[in-house]
């Protein structure tokens, strides 16, 4: 009887080997090598994130790109950014600036 199982056994291997082949090297790729599903899905969560940081980047060089445009084209707007972000004045005037905080 133990003979007759092994026959059947090789007979069933012997007609689907090749699928039975594939669906197996299937299983290896998608779990046992290196650029596994777990490493895909680390790749794309990386690279949505980077994709996100790349937009981020091309917003603010719009805006940058905008402001640049603005500050060759009109002197006043130089004068008005240089006193905004860096406290300049006038010779013959004087500056107080005052900070406030917020309460929470």
């Amino acid at each position: 009887m133990k003979i007759e199982s092994v026959k059947n056994f090789f007979k069933i291997l012997r007609k689907w080997w090749l699928p039975l082949a594939v669906v197996l090297f299937f299983i290896y790729l998608m779990f046992f090598d290196k650029n596994n599903i777990r490493v895909r899905m680390e790749y794309k969560n990386e690279l949505d994130s980077l994709k996100e940081i790349l937009d981020t980047y091309l917003k603010q060089m719009k805006e940058d790109s905008i402001k640049i445009e603005e500050l060759t084209r009109d002197k006043d707007a130089v004068e008005e950014y240089a006193r905004e972000e860096y406290g300049y004045k006038k010779a013959d005037e004087d500056v107080f600036i005052i900070k406030t905080t917020t309460e929470e």
